[in-house]
């Protein structure tokens, strides 16, 4: 929120414990900075979550933080010191990454060679983690995989919907 730029490091502390308990996931130094960038500068929050790190409150593996246990009960007893206005922001902007994480679509496709007259199109689709659609066809040429994978990346969301609208009996199947 405008107006709000925090220098005292027991609350900037107690905002990186709130962000990182929010994002429910380990959470990277530079994902917390863009996150509080806006409340205090980045000298102060590498520092805080180096000293919550020290004290046992984030734990920190492979360059991700988590929040401790002990993180949680200090949390508890002081998440009220951040103003209302604060914690609802950056509430609504964990859950704008989080949607923005979600829509996020990876399109996978390759050709593999088989044998000397087989060659194998895999196409699929990734939502947010998730497997949406695998497809491994089998054909008799690398030109006709070929075609197949960049015909699926021009445009693999239609692609998706007519394969499943055509397995739903030519019912409409809806996009991503």
């Amino acid at each position: 929120m405008e107006g709000y730029h925090f220098e005292n490091t027991t609350i900037i502390k107690i905002m990186v414990l709130f962000t990182v308990k929010h994002m429910n996931r380990p959470v990277s130094n530079v994902e917390i900075t863009d996150i509080l960038g806006d409340y205090a500068n980045y000298f102060l929050i590498a520092r805080a979550v180096g000293e919550l790190t020290e004290t046992g409150l984030l734990s920190s593996e492979a360059g991700l933080l988590c929040l401790t246990e002990q993180g949680e009960v200090a949390l508890s007893g002081f998440g009220s010191e951040i103003p209302f206005s604060v914690r609802e922001k950056i509430l609504l902007t964990l859950r704008s990454e989080r949607q923005t994480e979600a829509s996020k679509i990876e399109v996978l496709a390759d050709v593999e060679k088989i044998n000397e007259i087989s060659y194998l199109a895999s196409i699929g689709l990734k939502q947010g983690g998730e497997t949406v659609l695998a497809v491994d066809i089998n054909v008799g040429s690398r030109t006709t995989a070929e075609e197949i994978v960049k015909n699926f990346r021009r445009n693999p969301t239609e692609t998706y919907d007519k394969i499943l609208a055509v397995l739903l009996g030519g019912q409409d199947g809806g996009a991503l």
